[in-house]
């Protein structure tokens, strides 16, 4: 779904509605944009695939600045958002600490926690939003997490995941196609065999992975991706070594 095409608004209230836009999807935030006098340019699209909101923004270069006087006005079911960066380098602040995310990298951010982020110039970010209630994760942990996550030997893993989810992101409408009863859609959804339909016209998404067995295996000091990878019958994508930056088979 469109939420917002900067294109179709005059110069003069664009600033009102990209802010009405980005605050409508979360919590309260303050918004800096990088050269308002040069003109903004946006487009928010938003669209849902089973219990995921996913989030497409493009736009000229801003920041977020989400303070602890923000956090208190939270919606009443809070997200954690995993992003990816498709354009652009962009910047955060999380825990204190500041970073920048590339194109190799996942963004991790809690509702519930102050923040800064954004880019400079034209950018773009893809994000996945989770319910806390569904994740089952305090809010420190997250936030302590999303400044280390290249430590993790799962992060090329989900950074895997993340790219296939997002592929083709302009055509989200499953293909009309129709079975030889003429009963309509064959594969909408994939709903004949209980699996929803990927938004962007590929038939059925992967069917995501049982965690169970990580979460069983989280101590173990030999749990590595490629192990994960056989245990719930993925295909395991190259693994960067952390100490050397290198990519391993």
């Amino acid at each position: 779904m469109l939420l917002l095409d900067l294109e179709a608004v005059a110069s003069t209230d664009r600033v009102d509605a990209f802010h009405h836009a980005m605050n409508d999807t979360s919590v309260p935030n303050d918004i800096v944009h990088e050269s308002p006098e040069n003109g903004i340019r946006a487009r928010f699209e938003t669209w849902r695939v089973g219990s995921l909101d996913l989030f497409d923004a493009r736009s000229t270069g801003f920041e977020v600045r989400r303070t602890a006087r923000h956090v208190r006005w939270h919606r009443d079911r809070p997200v954690v958002s995993v992003s990816l960066q498709t354009m652009g380098v962009h910047h955060a602040e999380n825990a204190g600490e500041r970073y920048v995310l590339g194109p190799d990298d996942i963004g991790v951010f809690h509702e519930l926690a102050p923040r800064r982020y954004g880019w400079s110039g034209e950018g773009a970010s893809w994000a996945v939003t989770i319910d806390m209630e569904h994740l089952g994760v305090p809010v420190d942990t997250v936030v302590r997490a999303s400044v280390r996550l290249r430590t993790s030997p799962l992060h090329d893993l989900v950074l895997a995941h993340l790219r296939a989810l997002r592929r083709d992101p302009g055509r989200r409408r499953p293909r009309q196609r129709h079975d030889r009863s003429g009963a309509g859609p064959a594969d909408l959804g994939g709903a004949r065999r209980g699996r929803p339909a990927c938004p962007c016209g590929h038939g059925r998404l992967p069917r995501p992975p049982d965690l169970a067995y990580t979460r069983r295996h989280l101590t173990d000091p030999e749990l590595t991706p490629d192990r994960i990878a056989r245990a719930l019958h993925l295909q395991t994508p190259a693994v960067r070594d952390p100490r050397t930056g290198r990519h391993q088979a």
